[in-house]
């Protein structure tokens, strides 16, 4: 295979774009992603990710790289402005828990959006993907698909620098030379002004915000004492967020008058109204006024910006079932409740298996097809969460906080639930936050590895790797009736052959490690790394998850972790699961 022809070709450098890249890298796919960025320029808001992104990064083997280098959030913290004796004073509230909802990973983790990016961009790499800066689409072709087997032709404008290319000033000439890449397919990551989306003409549906923001990444002197919890301020000059970030920084966002800035026509800040210092001036000035009465000398300041973001959702998703657009080419919405780039990795996440099952000859172009089912759903009510929070910020502090936690498990990205072809519905599962639920990301349990007496999570067993996992819990094998309905469920299996190639199987029994042994289930079950017990010394147990300890059950879970189906041992038909893989 040449340098012009990829599987997918991924326009956008962002984490929506690396997220995607790799995704289709780990499966085995060919890809290609371009920026038309030069290397190590920075750009977007992002600044950390959300417990449900935590375990599938975890999931993706890079969470404990990030962590290294990243800042747990726990706490958040409200002031509310009161005047004491004629004083003006910011009034702490009770410190609660930014995350309340069980999860594996039960707090935000903050970092720089190049170390976001940088944590994804080696780990693609690591995984064979190709990655090129300076680099834009001009031109998109997508011809029948009787004419190629790669029908998306895209012709690139990239900058070529050699460094001894300098004029007499010593200013670098930069050349520009156009190249033809085709491809199988086409994702647009390329942000809020997607080049792809526009190309396209996908339109964007929603409303045009009044609401303007500054940002700022700062290393401060002062007398504030909560700079390492997320804070909410209402302060008389607008709301004020701080974000702990790595090291001494921390991030403010900061509410700004439409006075300080002009708005284009699609309702985003004209940059050329302001210069880069004028801004800076504007940022940190309303930040101190503010903070008062605390004292906030900036020390240091090394990113800012003045933003206003619409809250819209793109029309479509796809074009010919061979374009693709993720994160804010598809959907835009205000940083307040810490989804952007985390709603934008979750598209790629839902995204990337899809496509490299149809490449593979896993699954017909149809399955590309729920992608927009699942995802644009949850983008409009994306939108409709952040409109409810920005409304409230305008209010006062402790109704946000209220808001946020009424509305934890949407923001943890924990509450997400998928309905589309890909989802079994009849389900005798848990329908609560914890419960083994169709349609939800399979939950974090202890287990127990039987020939080792390893100790490890449940999510353990959904390590991305583009396949499916079946996981089959009969119970207490002790009874001879589940012992002889796991006998009966894996002379099932058998008859699945052909499909489960593309899947794992697990075992998880109902007993403790010294009650049986591993050589114990059915021989097409029997493989010492993937018999496990639930760990019955815990207090949260697998079985308990399912609803009723004593029913048998299977659970098949997506390559990203989702679960597909949930149904009782006694009726699982092997025959019925084939029908189910070949109809995708």
């Amino acid at each position: 295979m040449n340098d012009t022809h990829f599987d997918v070709l991924v326009v956008g450098m962002g984490p929506a774009g690396l997220m995607c890249a790799l995704s289709l890298a780990k499966a085995g796919i060919r890809t290609k992603i371009i920026d038309r960025r030069a290397p190590g320029t920075q750009y977007g808001n992002a600044d950390g990710i959300q417990p449900r992104t935590a375990e599938i990064w975890d999931s993706y083997g890079i969470l404990k790289r990030f962590a290294e280098g990243s800042v747990p959030v726990h706490a958040m913290v409200t002031y509310n402005p009161e005047v004491i004796n004629g004083e003006l004073k910011l009034i702490r509230s009770h410190p609660v828990r930014s995350i309340v909802v069980d999860s594996r990973f039960p707090h935000e983790r903050t970092a720089g959006i190049e170390y976001i990016e940088g944590t994804l961009r080696e780990a693609l790499l690591e995984a064979g993907g190709s990655v090129e800066f300076s680099t834009t689409p001009t031109n998109v072709e997508v011809m029948p698909e009787s004419q190629s087997d790669y029908p998306v032709k895209v012709t690139l404008e990239k900058l070529a620098a050699p460094m001894d290319n300098r004029d007499d000033d010593g200013v670098l000439n930069q050349a520009a030379f156009t190249e033809t890449i085709q491809a199988k397919y086409l994702v647009g990551a390329d942000g809020a002004n997607s080049w792809v989306r526009r190309f396209f003409e996908i339109p964007l549906e929603g409303d045009l915000t009044k609401s303007v923001w500054g940002v700022a990444d700062v290393i401060v002197d002062t007398n504030f004492s909560d700079c390492r919890m997320k804070c909410i301020i209402t302060a008389p000059t607008g709301t004020i967020i701080t974000i702990p970030r790595e090291g001494e920084k921390i991030r403010f966002y900061v509410q700004m008058s439409l006075d300080d800035c002009q708005l284009t026509s699609d309702g985003r800040v004209d940059k050329s109204y302001l210069s880069s210092e004028a801004a800076r001036h504007k940022v940190i000035s309303r930040i101190q006024a503010g903070m008062s009465p605390f004292e906030v000398k900036f020390t240091e300041v090394f990113w800012w910006t003045i933003f206003a973001i619409p809250q819209r959702v793109a029309k479509q998703f796809s074009v010919h079932d061979r374009v693709f657009i993720v994160g804010d080419a598809c959907h835009q919405h205000s940083p307040k409740a810490g989804q952007g780039a985390n709603a934008a990795m979750c598209d790629s996440h839902n995204l990337g298996w899809k496509l490299a099952h149809v490449i593979k000859g896993w699954a017909s172009p149809n399955l590309l097809r729920t992608y927009e089912v699942e995802r644009k759903g949850y983008a409009q009510q994306l939108i409709n969460f952040d409109k409810e929070i920005s409304e409230t910020l305008e209010r006062d502090p402790e109704s946000y906080e209220r808001v946020l936690h009424r509305q934890n498990m949407f923001t943890s990205g924990l509450g997400v639930r998928y309905n589309s072809m890909l989802i079994n519905q009849p389900s005798p599962s848990h329908e609560g936050e914890q419960g083994i639920t169709a349609g939800r990301y399979l939950p974090w349990c202890p287990i127990t590895r039987l020939a080792d007496w390893d100790s490890m999570d449940m999510q353990s067993l959904i390590i991305f790797d583009g396949l499916w996992k079946l996981l089959i819990l009969p119970g207490d094998i002790r009874s001879p009736n589940n012992l002889a309905e796991l006998a009966r469920t894996e002379k099932e299996l058998t008859r699945c052959v052909g499909v489960l190639k593309h899947a794992s199987l697990y075992t998880i029994l109902d007993n403790r490690e010294d009650e049986v042994q591993w050589t114990d289930v059915p021989r097409a079950l029997r493989s010492w790394k993937r018999v496990f017990v639930s760990g019955r010394k815990s207090s949260l147990n697998v079985y308990e998850l399912l609803g009723d300890s004593k029913l048998g059950s299977l659970v098949l879970v997506r390559p990203d972790g989702y679960v597909s189906m949930v149904q009782e041992l006694s009726q699982f038909n092997g025959d019925e699961l084939t029908r189910f893989f070949l109809g995708l």
